[in-house]
């Protein structure tokens, strides 16, 4: 799922690499914690989904259980567009403008 439109957007992920942003700029403001889960959300500065090598990674975030639902605020410039990617039983909001 690629962003089309400009302005303040918000997607729940929870699963292999998605594209939010396709090959242009934005910025990632925060990270939301759905609910309680073991695993990790990986954040890439890249166009597609084919980018996500170790190398392209921009910020992992590690999550164990009990993990109470907070927001973390980012604020991290992406200029190729935007990539996460969650393993293990995580659900993630990410929002970006």
């Amino acid at each position: 799922m690629a962003d089309i439109q400009e302005g303040n957007n918000f997607t729940q992920i929870g699963g292999a690499a998605t594209t939010l942003i396709a090959d242009r700029h934005c910025l990632l403001s925060s990270l939301t914690v759905m609910g309680a889960g073991n695993g990790t959300v990986i954040l890439y500065d890249v166009p597609t989904a084919a980018g996500t090598a170790a190398g392209n990674a921009i910020g992992t975030v590690a999550l164990t259980a009990p993990t109470i639902p907070n927001t973390l605020p980012l604020n991290i410039n992406c200029s190729d567009g935007l990539v996460a990617a969650v393993t293990g039983t995580v659900q993630v909001g990410l929002a970006w403008q």
